[in-house]
């Protein structure tokens, strides 16, 4: 059982978008020249079979404009995490995702659910919550039911992708790999955690592909590599027990320094050797402090997004590309400027490095990322 509630103001955020055409552009010069071609990310994506999104908020205008003719996918940034789905034990508040997924479907759009099983973005409820084990199991199984259940019923085929376990592995410098994550659900469940909210998904929704989603994998770096074998060594072993996973999604929340496209090539390799699918689902690329200082900036970021681009790609099973956020002015790192579009919604060099991109390479594939 859930109770609705009225929505949830975020003041911020809607701030930021209600003010977005007032907003100056984060750099002198960040706008890029109009794009060559008139074709959208989503149309020139289209034909390669891969799903091209962004994380959004409900917003209007021309934010909502820009997001339902450049993308044919969706995640809601914030509005699906436990803190604003399940503020309390018997209450789900499904407004603030309704309108997100609703913005979807008027667009043709599907989804990516973001996130069921997180270490962030509780509510006090449940981070102070002093449970017996069996409690916390059952917790864990009618959030996931629900929230599933619920997009599954009343939105049927539009969420067709979820995050089902989020950032379970540990940071560490390596050599060795790295480990799970100290967590509330590791602390109170124990590691069988992971295999039973992927359980609990299959049943919920069997016709949703299932995602275990990660950060930090993503450099050649002693610490990246440590955290890339101790995710695929947790996936491998989640795959023997016959854990139903169908993908892996690698956020690549990172800067101007570029990850070599060798690296990338197999890290996206040894994830398809595991028969699982990759997406592309948090990409923002960091300017640095003082955005715009430097003119090559712009042109380094382009070659980033670029680059993560190519490397999906050249792997088949890569099928959905995601950015995290889209415009500067509404982006969780704002500071740095890191979208493909600038404050007032003017395309930036990355946009057109990406439709460019697009437009030069063709393979066969679904319509759709699934």
């Amino acid at each position: 059982m859930f109770t609705a509630r009225p929505a949830i103001v975020w003041a911020a955020i809607s701030l930021s978008l209600a003010g977005l055409a007032l907003v100056q552009a984060g750099a002198a010069g960040a706008a890029a020249p109009g794009p060559s071609s008139n074709v959208s990310l989503r149309a020139a994506a289209a034909p390669l079979g891969l799903g091209i999104g962004s994380a959004v908020y409900a917003g209007a205008g021309d934010y909502r404009a820009t997001a339902l003719r450049e993308f044919s996918m969706v995640t809601p940034e914030n509005s699906m995490k436990w803190a604003v789905l399940h503020p309390q034990p018997a209450v789900f508040d499904f407004h603030a995702a309704d309108q997100v997924v609703r913005m979807a479907m008027d667009g043709g759009m599907r989804v990516r659910g973001h996130t069921l099983v997180w270490h962030g973005s509780l509510p006090d409820w449940l981070s102070q919550g002093d449970f017996p084990r069996e409690e916390w199991i059952r917790i864990l199984r009618q959030h996931i039911a629900t929230v599933m259940g619920y997009y599954r019923a009343h939105y049927p085929g539009v969420v067709v992708q979820w995050d089902v376990v989020n950032e379970a592995v540990a940071d560490c410098p390596g050599p060795r790999p790295c480990g799970l994550r100290d967590t509330l659900w590791l602390r109170k469940i124990g590691p069988e955690y992971i295999a039973m909210a992927f359980r609990f998904a299959r049943e919920a929704d069997p016709s949703a592909k299932l995602y275990y989603n990660d950060y930090g994998t993503e450099s050649g770096y002693p610490s990246a590599i440590a955290k890339r074998d101790g995710m695929l060594l947790l996936l491998a072993g989640l795959l023997a027990q016959g854990v139903p996973i169908d993908g892996v999604g690698l956020q690549f929340h990172i800067g101007l320094g570029a990850p070599a496209s060798d690296y990338l090539a197999d890290l996206f390799q040894r994830i398809a050797a595991l028969k699982l699918d990759v997406a592309v689902t948090e990409l923002d690329v960091a300017l640095g402090a003082a955005p715009g200082a430097q003119p090559g900036q712009l042109q380094q970021q382009a070659a980033v997004y670029r680059d993560v681009l190519e490397a999906c790609l050249g792997q088949p099973r890569c099928r959905t590309f995601m950015v995290w956020g889209f415009t500067d002015a509404a982006s969780w790192r704002a500071a740095e400027a890191p979208c493909i579009f600038d404050s007032q919604l003017q395309p930036k060099p990355a946009y057109v490095a990406l439709r460019d991109e697009l437009l030069q390479r063709r393979r066969p594939g679904p319509a759709r990322a699934r």
